[in-house]
């Protein structure tokens, strides 16, 4: 005897439950999404560059060398708080980095 298409989908969701229809998600999953969202963000980005809503010629950084008197202006600081970092590691004793605020100590003594 001949089974119905049926038939045969309801033998096979009764052995497999897995195999049941499930109610189509119009949502998107959550890879996709973060797809749209940073499709989106960059179209807006480029939207408001070639528009001209943000002027970036305020925004240019300015880059110039660091004098020798500005270091040295720094420099006690800088001392001060390498001491500081040099006491907290010293009470959690990992000796490679007390070597190494020693010698940025030694460096900025020896103005290398």
């Amino acid at each position: 005897m001949k089974q119905s298409h049926a038939e045969v989908v309801n033998i096979a969701e009764h052995k497999h439950p897995s195999m049941k229809k499930t109610k189509k998600s119009y949502c998107m999953p959550e890879d996709w999404t973060a797809v749209a969202l940073g499709f989106v963000f960059i179209a807006l980005v480029l939207a408001v560059l070639q528009w001209k809503l943000v002027d970036l010629r305020h925004f240019i950084p300015t880059f110039r060398w660091t004098t020798e008197a500005q270091i040295n202006a720094f420099k006690p600081e800088w001392l001060r708080t390498l001491h500081d970092i040099r006491r907290d590691i010293e009470a959690k004793q990992p000796q490679d980095a007390v070597k190494l605020i020693d010698e940025m100590i030694n460096a900025l003594a020896r103005q290398d």
